[in-house]
Formats: structure tokens, sequence, C-alpha cells
């Protein structure tokens, strides 16, 4: 591991390989929204009458199985008393990395992508949704598993279940049934926000650490529970301000417990709308906004996200 001191540095005198790497031709990492995963389904449902399989998949060692090219040597190489240590592949950590996986698995899941078979991609994290039977959706994944083993990124077996109606995938848990799919939080991770929530409300100490990376995730999940954003928004100005304490009501808690509940796409009935529907849009001016609508008979075709 390459330790890496320009986080340490004032900003006007960067030090460290960070500062020496161009990542600006690289998409930045960004995790799949949920309006994007649903909208994925969706179009998936459109070409299979029955239930989809879902098969998430995890690349073995990503990080280690790119090759760092010859130029950057003099960046990642360690001297310690008599012995040199050079590092070969991406040091786990550094921002250029992030960038540089994800640009090599997004090929990874184009190649893979095929008319009944959709894929997502993050880092090194994958989600095959076939549109067929079982055995054919056991062929999509042996198929992915070859391929991946064949371009140097080989999947870590044991951690790849075999296909199934119900797949846990970036935090979300999609259930594939007949005539929908229900997405929902994964248990883990709204315990982890519950947890976070419930030491604010007992005055205990915020930490940038622990806090933080669970508003990001709140804030990626509140698309399916619109009224988190306001405790959202309440508890990050509390980070800011850490020396007034913040009281948060049973309300946001209250919101927050209702991720809880299963959603069609990524549509679901709040209490607080009336006869309105939240939903987020798909595409357009307003993709990733949650939006009230009339209450309609929603069918399989409409209620995609």
């Amino acid at each position: 591991m390459v330790q890496d001191n320009s986080a340490s540095a004032a900003p006007a005198a960067l030090r460290g390989v960070n500062s020496r790497v161009d990542t600006s031709f690289l998409e930045f990492p960004k995790v799949p929204s949920a309006a994007e995963l649903c909208q994925l389904i969706a179009d998936m449902e459109d070409k299979h009458s029955g239930p989809l399989f879902l098969a998430p998949m995890d690349i073995q060692a990503a990080y280690r199985q790119l090759s760092a090219g010859a130029g950057a040597t003099p960046l990642l190489t360690i001297a310690s008393g008599k012995v040199t240590l050079m590092n070969v592949a991406l040091p786990m950590g550094a921002r250029f990395s992030a960038s540089a996986l994800c640009a090599a698995t997004a090929a990874l899941g184009d190649a893979l992508r095929t008319d009944h078979t959709g894929v997502a991609v993050y880092a090194d994290d994958i989600l095959l949704v076939s549109a067929c039977d079982e055995a054919g959706a056991r062929a999509d994944r042996d198929r992915a598993a070859e391929l991946c083993g064949q371009l140097g990124l080989p999947v870590a077996v044991e951690k790849c279940p075999p296909p199934a109606h119900v797949a846990d995938y970036v935090g979300l848990r999609f259930s594939s049934r007949s005539d929908l799919t229900l997405v929902s939080v994964k248990p883990s991770t709204l315990q982890k926000l519950l947890g976070a929530l419930d030491s604010v409300r007992a005055g205990g100490r915020i930490s940038v650490s622990v806090h933080e990376p669970m508003l990001g995730r709140a804030y990626w999940l509140s698309c399916l529970c619109l009224p988190i954003k306001a405790w959202i928004r309440r508890l990050a100005q509390e980070i800011v301000r850490r020396h007034v304490r913040l009281v948060a009501g049973f309300a946001g808690q209250a919101e927050l417990r209702a991720l809880r509940r299963p959603c069609p796409g990524c549509s679901t009935d709040l209490p607080q709308c009336g006869s309105g529907t939240w939903r987020t849009e798909p595409a357009g001016p307003t993709l990733g906004r949650s939006i009230c609508l009339p209450q309609t008979p929603v069918g399989k075709r409409a209620e995609r996200c």
C-alpha cells in the first residue's frame, strides 16, 4: 500500500501521487442512481413475460488486477532502509485509482451486455439482469464469469450467488415478480442509517467520518422517501456547525423507517401526499428529482422509473 500525503499538504503546495496524475479524461466515478437501476429493470421486463433473474457479481481484488504504467513507477516506489518496495498495480485509496477502475469496469459492462442481458456496473460490483428462464440466466452468469477471467478481471466466485429473483446491489434490494419488480433498501444499509440517526437524537457526538458517509447514502436513497430530505439537510448543517446541538424530531426518524416498505419500481405512496404518488423521473430535466403525481392505477409498463 502506498501512503499519499497529498491530503495533508496545503492546497497551494500539493505533493504526492494524486497531484501528479491527470484523470480529467476519465468520467468521475458515481454510483448508478436508483432511477437508473429501475429503468434498466423496466427495460428488461419489456422483453420477458415472467420474473427476471438477477445475479450480482464481484471482481476479485479489482485494484490489483490493473497494472500501473511504467511511467508511474517513480511515484509508486517506497524505500525503507535497504529495501525498495514498488507498487505495480493501482494503489487502493488514491483518487485516480477509483476513476481508472470504473473506466475499466464500464468497458467490461459493455462487453457483457446482450439483447436479453442487462448489466449495471459500479467499480468492482456488477449486476446481471437476465430476461430469460433459470437455465438461460445461469448460462449468462457463466458466460460473464468466463469473459471477465479472459479480460484479466476474474470474478470472486465465493461472493457471487446463483441467479435468483431477489438480489442486493449497491444498497438496494430488488425482488422481481411476474408483473413487476419491487425495490426496497437493503436491511443492513437501513440499519446503519437508523443507528446514525439514533445517535444524533440521543445527543451523541457528531462525527464527520461516521455521519458524512451516512448522509451521502441517505441523499442517494431519498428518491424512495422524499420527506427524509428535510432531516438530511438539518444534519448536514449540524456537521458543519457542530458547536450547536441538533434536536432531531421523531418525524424524521419515522420517515426514514418508512424506507423499509418495498415499492413498485421507484414509486411509493406516502401518507403526506394524500391522493398523490411520489416517483422519480427517468429522463429529461427532472432526472433524479421526485415529483408528486395524481394517483391512478399503474400497470407494469407504466411504473418504470
